[in-house]
């Protein structure tokens, strides 16, 4: 590890971004020794904690930090001296208040998480080491909320005063070079580009779309002109998911007709006219666009009881087209009132309610509980070893356990996260020890303990903002001033420092043991958790006898892809089948769209449509328990036919055509293989009789 830290080659804004968090962290430990906090080292350990290379990310994480220290010290006075004599109890109730706190973290994707997450192990961290002295358990926490405060603001001060980053042009530059992929990607779809690398293209724009979320969230701690834009952001990044379906719909429509010779040469020239509108970006004329929308209205085909196939892909194909340039439409507009620091939706999208609500993102309830009693189990079975034991350090262990469990319940093996978090603590170990027993020792004054402190603490701070190294920087960074105990006064004691640094590596160790045989996942288990959830939400919305609304579900599949994408690198050759995810969400789209037409048709054709519903409701079911998708939607081809035969057979116009788009699009969707569909005259008498 050593080597490899040897061959790093930071950048100058890593140098930057160190120097700031390093003079932060010496002025709270210069503030906190004045003072004669308990413990100044916990200042400058905090400074390390809420440290962001990005200004907006560090304001929103400390204030999160000071809402959940005050939680988590509340709490610690409320327990420990009630149960102080009953350490079995006491061990129980601090772990299910652990437990519980990151339960419900999980279920909250933004920076909020970090309440309840610190208010649960801020519980650990005061409460294990007060039960040999519960009397001064009030004096402790005050101390520790004093420290963090004060480390935060130092942190806080420092980053948004001294060559700030702000988190609003990143997150512009990312959009900016989303909407140029897009833009490219839509030139393919009009071009019936449907191979390997476009689904790769579409993928890998959810995935840059769902670390937008994580970003965006920011923006109401920013100080750069996107401040207060959170909401413009979250819903222009729905719009932004929604084309990705669109895209692929368009693209397999254009590949199909093209191969059946069924591509007129006036739609081509559509496409051509689209492609150009699309080219123009933010510069569009609207008379071209009105132009478009005309022409698509003049092309569309007649969807009568005889229409072909080829002649329901083209208004399919038209539908689609339409609905594209109003999504389109949507992300310019609202990109320009983000762009302009507007807070308000544009005129032309207020009261829109096919916009997706803000928080529409993946959750998983069971895996939040799992990891909840992971790290209380954990906890658990630690007191029981150091209660029995009578270990003087246990309580040390029993805090890294509970830190340790928390801050690594977001990954899908979070044993890896905790040995990795330990080999970055056993370098910090070895510096400790160095420092305090070879440098500290002839080190005379705070000026002087700066300098030899910034030795180790500035190389080591330059990782916490290089890719792919925060993690390993943070352990460097935070371990190292944690444990090193700057006080007032020098002292050390080599006996008690070598078994407190044991407890603590001890402790997360027993952590990582624990996750393994209870928590971890393996990355194909993580992808085939996010495929099921997919198919669980498809059979869902088939079989729900309420309408749904379409698009927050898209999104929130499409935020499933998103994570999909980045685990699929990794998970290499044995990943699971994925390449359907795209079409699962065009099938739930439309699904609801159906459910919705349903109800304006006759009895006949009404109940071939609930028919198919309640069997795509079970395919998709069988697809989320292991049967391959395109195997699982096999049954789904005849009554979908029956269906699509017997709205066919209706009078065009209202309802009827959108439940016939939808139909269509389902077939291509959940069946692209099946052979071509053919009108029969079965299906008339089938809703006449029943009306």
């Amino acid at each position: 590890m050593i080597a490899l830290l040897a061959s790093l080659r930071p950048r100058a804004t890593d140098w930057i971004f160190s120097l700031k968090t390093f003079a932060a962290a010496m002025t709270a430990l210069f503030i906190a020794l004045s003072c004669g906090l308990e413990k100044p080292f916990w200042a400058m350990a905090t400074v390390y904690i809420v440290s962001s290379p990005m200004s907006g990310a560090l304001s929103s994480k400390a204030v999160y930090r000071v809402l959940g220290t005050i939680i988590g010290a509340t709490a610690t006075v409320v327990l420990v001296p009630n149960l102080v004599n009953a350490p079995e109890l006491l061990s129980l109730v601090l772990a299910l208040w652990v437990g519980g706190c990151l339960a419900v973290s999980l279920l909250d994707r933004t920076p909020r998480s970090y309440v309840t997450m610190l208010g649960g192990y801020t519980v650990a961290l005061i409460g294990f080491p007060a039960v040999s002295d519960p009397g001064a358990v009030f004096d402790t926490a005050v101390a520790r909320v004093e420290e963090i405060v004060l480390g935060i603001t130092c942190a806080g001060l420092f980053g948004h005063l001294l060559l700030p980053r702000h988190v609003g042009p990143m997150v512009a530059g990312r959009i900016d070079a989303w909407l140029k992929d897009a833009g490219e990607l839509t030139l393919d779809a009009f071009a019936g580009v449907t191979g390997a690398e476009a689904r790769a293209k579409r993928a890998r724009l959810a995935a840059d779309a769902t670390e937008l979320h994580g970003l965006s969230v920011h923006l109401a701690y920013d100080h750069s002109q996107f401040r207060g834009t959170t909401g413009l952001m979250q819903a222009l990044r729905g719009r932004m998911l929604l084309l990705l379906p669109l895209l692929g719909g368009i693209a397999a429509r254009v590949s199909s007709l093209k191969q059946d010779g069924a591509l007129t040469d006036d739609l081509a020239q559509v496409l051509e006219r689209l492609s150009a509108w699309t080219r123009a970006g933010e510069a569009v004329d609207a008379q071209e666009a009105a132009w478009l929308r005309a022409r698509l209205a003049d092309l569309k085909p007649d969807t009568g009881p005889d229409a072909a196939w080829a002649a329901l892909q083209q208004a399919y194909l038209i539908d689609r087209l339409n609905l594209f340039m109003d999504v389109r439409e949507q992300c310019r507009d609202l990109w320009r009132a983000v762009k302009s620091g507007g807070a308000a939706l544009p005129p032309s999208l207020d009261g829109n309610r096919r916009l997706p609500p803000a928080g529409t993102v993946h959750r998983d309830p069971r895996l939040a509980v799992w990891s909840g009693a992971s790290a209380m189990l954990s906890i658990l079975l630690f007191c029981a070893f150091w209660i029995s034991s009578g270990w003087a350090d246990g309580a040390t262990g029993a805090q890294m356990v509970a830190v340790a469990a928390c801050l690594m319940a977001g990954l899908d093996d979070p044993a890896v996260g905790i040995l990795s978090f330990v080999r970055g603590l056993l370098v910090a170990i070895a510096a400790v020890c160095l420092y305090a027993f070879v440098i500290l020792p002839g080190t005379d004054g705070f000026p002087l303990l700066t300098f030899m402190l910034a030795l180790y603490l500035v190389p080591a701070g330059t990782l916490m903002s290089m890719p792919g190294w925060g993690g390993t920087g943070l352990a460097l960074c935070l371990n190292f001033s944690a444990l090193i105990g700057i006080q007032e006064r020098f002292s050390a004691d080599f006996a008690a420092t070598l078994n407190g640094d044991m407890a603590a590596v001890i402790g997360m160790l027993f952590a990582a043991v624990v996750a393994t045989l209870v928590r971890s996942m393996t990355v194909q288990q993580a992808i085939g958790r996010l495929l099921r959830a997919n198919a669980s939400d498809l059979a869902a919305i088939a079989q729900s006898p309420a309408q749904v609304r379409a698009d927050p579900l898209a999104v929130r599949m499409l935020d499933r892809l998103g994570l999909i994408v980045p685990r699929l690198a990794k998970a290499g050759p044995d990943a699971p089948e994925a390449g359907h995810a795209l079409r699962e969400v065009i099938a739930a789209i439309n699904v609801a769209d159906l459910k919705r037409a349903r109800h304006a048709l006759p009895a006949g054709p009404r109940r071939a449509v609930e028919e198919l519903l309640g069997r795509i409701a079970g395919a998709a079911r069988a697809a989320g328990e292991g049967t391959l998708f395109d195997q699982a939607m096999t049954p789904v081809a005849p009554p979908l036919d029956d269906a699509l035969g017997a709205v066919l057979a209706l009078p065009s116009g209202g309802r009827r055509d959108e439940a016939l788009t939808a139909l269509v699009a389902l077939r291509c969707a959940l069946v692209p293989g099946a052979a071509a569909f053919r009108p029969s005259a079965v299906h008339e008498p089938v809703w006449k009789e029943a009306v």
